[in-house]
């Protein structure tokens, strides 16, 4: 079955460590897991790095690249720290 987790706990009690677990015993372990932690980046960093990205889209953007959703595609994306960013990125 395919479905997704909602992993929650307090900061650094392991809930990467714990997705990692997760993705090693599912379907997706052929994938790769991609994290990212929503604390330590701005919102703004979050969503450009979350969609493709052509040279020159955006300020800063040298080099084409795959988003976070692509680059996991067939594999896990773990976003951390999602309550964070939910209070202190409006």
């Amino acid at each position: 079955m395919d479905a997704p987790v909602l992993v929650t706990g307090e900061s650094g009690v392991g809930k990467e460590r714990i997705a990692r677990l997760i993705h090693d015993c599912s379907a997706r372990a052929h994938g790769v897991f991609v994290a990212i932690n929503l604390r330590r980046g701005h919102r703004d960093t979050a969503r450009e790095r979350a969609v493709r990205a052509r040279t020159g889209a955006f300020t800063g953007a040298t080099q084409d690249r795959a988003g976070l959703f692509e680059a996991a595609s067939g594999g896990t994306l773990f976003l951390d720290e999602v309550a964070s960013c939910r209070t202190r990125c409006r």
